[in-house]
């Protein structure tokens, strides 16, 4: 997803194989916490190089395959785009995503390729785990105390855990519905879900109180 070379490699040999391809799915994703005021562009650039720019790679090399299908693009973003992120690249990244895949989708729509987003809530991956298990305190940062607090925060955000199995039969429905629905929401917190309802400043100031 991060290299160009190696995505023109894989358009090779999916074009020597099967000619045009019917769906194009972006999904891969990382994972990591940190203050982000301290990470810098270095740092940030690991998770948006494939959160982010992954997307903006394949679609750019595959883009004639899907004209020439009449296929369909479907990107995988996450419930967590819906409330500000202290310490979630991750969530920053699926953030600076939906208006790249909104830009993206806008384009594809003049040449007949529809586009579908989804946003899943917690999926029982590596990353979940990682999530939940997390350990990597940063002992020399400025937000030691807010960051402790925010990781011991995160269990009660996660709610219930979808399958792999089960998001990815979303994605086959997704993939070939006549009438696909434009964003598909699976299995969302419901806090999280309430916590993206509320006033800007009151939303804030109740993150801000769980940090301290």
């Amino acid at each position: 997803m991060t290299s160009e070379k190696d995505v023109v490699h894989c358009l090779k040999i999916i074009e020597d194989h099967c000619g045009n391809i019917d769906v194009l799915i972006s999904n891969a994703g990382i994972f990591d916490f940190y203050p982000v005021t301290e990470a810098g562009s270095g740092k940030l650039s690991e998770i948006f190089d494939v959160n982010v720019f992954g997307l903006a790679n394949i679609i750019k090399y595959f883009l004639p395959l899907l004209i020439n299908s009449q296929g369909r693009l479907i990107v995988i973003s996450s419930e967590s785009y819906k409330i500000p992120s202290p310490f979630q690249p991750y969530s920053v990244s699926k953030q600076a995503l939906e208006p790249l895949y909104k830009a993206i989708k806008l384009e594809l729509s003049v040449k007949g390729i529809k586009c579908v987003l989804i946003r899943p809530g917690a999926i029982q991956t590596k990353i979940l785990d990682d999530a939940i298990h997390f350990s990597r305190y940063p002992g020399d940062s400025l937000f030691e105390k807010e960051f402790i607090n925010f990781i011991d925060s995160v269990p009660k955000y996660i709610g219930k855990i979808s399958t792999s199995e089960e998001v990815a039969q979303l994605v086959l429905k997704a993939g070939t519905a006549k009438r696909p629905k434009p964003v598909y929401n699976f299995n969302h917190n419901p806090l999280v879900s309430l916590l993206s309802h509320l006033p800007a400043k009151f939303k804030e100031f109740v993150i801000r109180k769980n940090l301290k």
